[in-house]
């Protein structure tokens, strides 16, 4: 065979591509032998998993983290870092909390207010048994308008809750005050008296919008009946009955008789309980006797805070044979 130049080079061509495939697949070879020693039985930890570790590596802050938390180290979250902006609506549930997790030494002053809670949330059931007293409830805190109607009764009140330092002036009028809701049951003994009264001022016709019957509204009873007419000079000024035994009995329907006394055989003194202005006053008397013993009843002496009667018999004699004498006093001033 003739010598071919040609043949030659393109031979040793391919030997020396063979040479350098040889050595980069040794290379190759080398370096997975080294990975295969790092990752020893790790033959399912894919190339992704990886990168979703690097991405999570060392987060222990909450300063640039997003997405899940991945290991075995806590997250930590920088106190104030979640705020209600960074929580949803409606996220958190009585059913993601558990019992007594929530006190009042991890509720912040002020933090729970009227907005955070929704209408009809708070009820008596979410309220523990003196949950809510004074101590909790700041000055004024509760008006009216935070009531509903009916909503707070005697039932709701402790025994002597309500007193005069707790109701401001003409806090109570007659248009707060039920029909027959206050009678004698309501009041304590001797709550009314003469001085509570101030000689009737107290009777003024408060808290009404518009005239009554056609009597304008704050007058008092005084001027009251001098408006539709009455002269005051025409009122009796005390009156009632008494039994004329050794101790008087003065009858319940009396006014302004304070007392009788018996000072002597057929002789009688009265007291009133507010004193005429003088002696100058008029006493009218009569007398029940169904033995028609007793002729005459007659008047012997006055004094601005009482008088003295006497009982005769026919024969001009004191007698105490009636079984009472009816009194009635007027004073013209």
């Amino acid at each position: 065979m003739p010598y071919d130049r040609h043949n030659e080079v393109k031979l040793q061509r391919q030997i020396m591509a063979s040479h350098a495939e040889q050595r980069s697949t040794a290379i190759t070879v080398e370096a997975n032998t080294a990975a295969i020693a790092i990752n020893t039985a790790k033959t399912s930890f894919t190339v992704a998993a990886q990168d979703a570790v690097n991405a999570n590596t060392l987060k222990e802050t909450n300063a640039t983290h997003t997405g899940a938390i991945t290991g075995d180290v806590d997250l930590v979250i920088t106190a104030g870092a979640v705020t209600n902006l960074h929580i949803a609506t409606g996220a958190v549930k009585s059913a993601n909390i558990g019992n007594n997790e929530i006190t009042n030494e991890k509720i912040a002053n002020y933090a729970v207010d009227t907005l955070q809670i929704a209408g009809e949330a708070v009820t008596t059931n979410e309220l523990g048994g003196a949950a809510v007293n004074t101590t909790q409830i700041a000055d004024e805190a509760v008006t009216k308008d935070k009531l509903g109607f009916d909503s707070v009764g005697y039932q709701q009140l402790d025994d002597g809750a309500v007193i005069n330092t707790k109701i401001g002036a003409l806090a109570v009028t007659t248009g707060k005050i039920a029909l027959l809701a206050v009678d004698e049951a309501q009041l304590n003994t001797g709550a009314v008296t003469n001085e509570k009264l101030d000689s009737m001022e107290a009777l003024r016709l408060k808290g009404n919008d518009a005239a009554i019957g056609g009597v304008p509204k704050n007058l008092t009873v005084t001027e009251t009946l001098a408006m539709l007419g009455v002269d005051l000079k025409l009122l009796p000024k005390a009156f009632g009955s008494f039994t004329t035994t050794s101790t008087p009995v003065v009858s319940g329907e009396s006014f302004n008789i304070s007392g009788v006394s018996k000072v002597a055989n057929g002789r009688y003194t009265v007291s009133f309980t507010n004193n005429m202005s003088g002696t100058d006053y008029i006493v009218t008397t009569s007398y029940m006797d169904s033995t028609e013993t007793v002729f005459l009843c007659m008047l012997s002496s006055k004094a601005v805070g009482s008088f003295n009667i006497s009982l005769k018999n026919g024969g001009g004699t004191l007698s105490d044979l009636s079984e009472s004498v009816d009194i009635v006093v007027h004073e013209y001033v």
